[in-house]
């Protein structure tokens, strides 16, 4: 008989689901630990949803403020950093761990989380938080994930999670005075930490060092090169 004129469902998700997909992936990189809640909104959301006439999600937008920065390098004792960082740590494979200067990381080997004393949340599976990130962000069109929580080489979910792995090793950079003026980045972990940020973000190490150890300010309408001071 012939063919019916009807089209294959799509496996492709609603708009119900990608606002709903949106969640996993604002709270990761937008919630902590802190003394009175285990996850706990550090910044401000707006979401709009548009409905149909029939009561059906047709769109939506979030918009989001004011994000706590200052929690990314220092948090209360007890309190914890953004969940994004642990996540990656205690979630992604093995391979990508390698591809991200990772391997053999634990969050308490890392200055910019071990400062508060606390690293875990009770009863929470920062593993398993990973695996519902890395699927939330599937949904959302940000493609890469692979069976078994590794990521693709190159992927688009790769790619954030880079940036959010340079946040960590440059937190590991630490300044001291240099002779006469400035400060040095000098020492074997400065190198490393400064190389994985460099090769993550796919620049120069000496443009990176030049841009943390320097500052250009306009002195009468001249621009100068002043040496950033360790304090």
């Amino acid at each position: 008989g012939g063919g019916g004129g009807g089209s294959a469902p799509s496996s492709e998700p609603d708009i119900a689901e990608q606002v709903l997909a949106s969640n996993p992936l604002l709270e990761a990189m937008g919630n902590a630990r802190t003394l009175r809640n285990d996850n706990s909104s550090r910044f401000g959301k707006f979401v709009q949803a548009h409905f149909s006439r029939h009561g059906a999600i047709v769109g939506g937008a979030v918009r989001t403020y004011l994000l706590e920065k200052s929690r990314v390098v220092a948090q209360g004792a007890g309190e914890r950093n953004y969940h994004i960082f642990y996540q990656l740590l205690a979630g992604a494979s093995d391979a990508t761990k390698a591809r991200l200067h990772l391997a053999g990381r634990a969050p308490e080997s890392f200055s910019s989380l071990a400062r508060s004393g606390q690293t875990t949340i009770p009863g929470v599976s920062d593993a398993e938080e990973y695996g519902v990130l890395s699927a939330a962000m599937e949904t959302l069109g940000i493609a890469g994930r692979e069976e078994g929580g590794g990521l693709e080489g190159g992927s688009m979910q790769e790619q954030v999670f880079k940036v959010v792995a340079a946040i960590l090793h440059i937190g590991d950079v630490h300044f001291a005075d240099a002779e006469g003026d400035g400060v040095s980045l000098g020492g074997d972990d400065n190198a490393r930490a400064l190389g994985a940020v460099a090769s993550l973000l796919q620049i120069e190490e000496s443009s990176l060092v030049q841009s943390l150890t320097t500052q250009l300010q306009t002195i009468a309408q001249r621009k100068a090169v002043i040496r950033t001071r360790s304090n």
